[in-house]
């Protein structure tokens, strides 16, 4: 499992502009082999590109703004080991189900993509997969945005199911929202040093990319890939990369 904040495609950002490291995400990407990969920050034509070049993959989700408009929080998954059984899409709002739509002073429309996914050789029992990117701008809008997401994931957690929520939540550790949702019952697993490094690099900070885990599992490994590629990095975070064992 893999979660990745691809950072958006800005003429701002110069000779970090995603022109200039997709070839590196790519790399990244293919070099970890994830079963599954989530994103944040694509843009219609950064996960098409993906999609195109990540042959063994196929992707589900939309544009936060509607259709392919705005950015995705796309779900990539190996098609030859993975069914997908059934997915879906909601906003981060008091009407979730508005397209576009946003609430408690959100500086965005934010979303939340999930899928429900067993392996063809039906080695495991269905799991889910959410995928977010809370918002930057309002605590009130993070909190809010996750008590959406939780009702969601609430009755699948009553009923047993195992559930993983990934993305980049925009708070560390002690952030009330990740011990709301560690109260509710998803597992932060903890990395050490910072995850959001705006092409800087390094390690001194805090986490604010995530993976929770919710059913009978063994996290056999959690890793930051921290590489740079001739001294360029592939986005301004670092994707957070989990081995794990769900158990039948």
């Amino acid at each position: 499992m893999m979660t990745f904040n691809l950072r958006m495609d800005t003429k701002d950002d110069g000779e970090n502009a995603w022109p200039n490291r997709k070839e590196q995400v790519l790399q990244t990407i293919q070099s970890q082999n994830p079963d599954i990969l989530s994103i944040q920050e694509g843009l219609y034509h950064m996960v098409a590109y993906l999609n195109t070049n990540l042959s063994a993959y196929t992707m589900i989700g939309m544009g936060r703004d509607g259709g392919t408009a705005g950015e995705y929080n796309a779900i990539f998954y190996k098609k030859e080991i993975l069914l997908l059984k059934q997915q879906g899409q909601f906003w981060l709002s008091a009407t979730p189900n508005v397209p576009g739509s946003k609430s408690w002073g959100s500086g965005s429309n934010r979303i939340c993509t999930w899928g429900e996914f067993m392996y063809s050789d039906c080695s495991l029992d269905a799991f889910y997969i959410f995928n977010t990117h809370l918002d930057n701008a309002s605590q009130l809008a993070r909190l809010k945005g996750s008590e959406v997401i939780m009702s969601q994931i609430k009755p699948l957690l009553q009923k047993g199911a195992s559930v993983l929520l990934t993305g980049d939540l925009n708070c560390g550790n002690n952030n009330e929202v990740i011990n709301c949702i560690e109260e509710w019952g998803l597992k932060n697993q903890y990395v050490k040093g910072r995850t959001f490094h705006d092409f800087l690099g390094g390690e001194t900070g805090e986490q604010i990319d995530y993976i929770f885990l919710f059913g009978e599992y063994e996290l056999k490994k959690i890793t930051v890939d921290r590489r740079s590629f001739n001294g360029k990095y592939p986005s301004d975070h670092y994707p957070v990369v989990a081995n794990v064992s769900f158990h039948k």
